[in-house]
């Protein structure tokens, strides 16, 4: 029986994805588009706004003081471009219902690899606080996903197979299987899933029918 659901954000109770890849390109100059592109491509670079931008200065020369300056910059013209689209697109058709009436039999939790300070300013934003009892983003470039899902199970003193993780990545289905936890993944344009191993949904909304 789950007692307790985790959700991934982006992909999942926002349509988040392409906006947060398209971020780099929206702010950066266009003589700087395909160092980006490579370095988003490179499987040996952390996937965070921060290691991108660093990682791109380094490239163009940059060191000390002012590589720190510029990707600090770089960094806040990023959050404050994504925060201002998510506010704007809200989350997905049904997730505030959803939520709402899922919170009042589960205890919700949010589980995202955004930085934890930028998914605590979007949580504000969207007003949706008050329906989760803990929200938990990258604190550093070592954070799991499956450390946060232990957490849970400690606070809310349940076993592994009384949480549910909700995501739309195969790192949030390796998290979860990793904790020891139930999985459902979202379907979406941005990770193009047919059939897995592990039950889809199309909607949060969804979900419902399969606790």
């Amino acid at each position: 029986m789950i007692k307790a659901i985790a959700f991934d954000f982006d992909g999942v109770l926002a349509d988040s994805n392409q906006l947060k890849h398209d971020a780099y390109f929206a702010i950066l100059p266009e003589s700087d588009h395909i160092l980006v592109k490579t370095i988003l491509a490179d499987t040996n670079v952390v996937q965070t706004r921060t290691a991108v931008f660093r990682t791109m200065l380094v490239k163009k020369g940059l060191f000390g003081e002012k590589l720190d300056f510029e990707a600090s910059r770089f960094s806040g013209l990023y959050n404050n471009f994504v925060q201002e689209g998510i506010e704007g697109m809200g989350l997905v058709p049904g997730a505030q219902d959803t939520l709402r009436k899922l919170s009042e039999k589960y205890s919700l939790y949010i589980n995202s690899h955004t930085p934890e300070d930028a998914l605590l300013e979007t949580v504000v934003r969207l007003g949706i606080g008050h329906l989760f009892k803990g929200v938990s983003g990258r604190k550093n470039i070592n954070s799991k996903k499956s450390e946060v899902l232990r957490e849970i199970m400690e606070k809310e003193k349940v076993a592994p197979e009384e949480v549910l993780m909700v995501g739309d990545a195969d790192s949030d289905f390796d998290a979860a299987s990793e904790a020891g936890c139930r999985f459902v993944g979202v379907a979406n344009d941005y990770n193009g899933w047919g059939k897995k191993e592990f039950p889809l949904v199309k909607n949060i909304s969804e979900i419902g029918n399969l606790i």
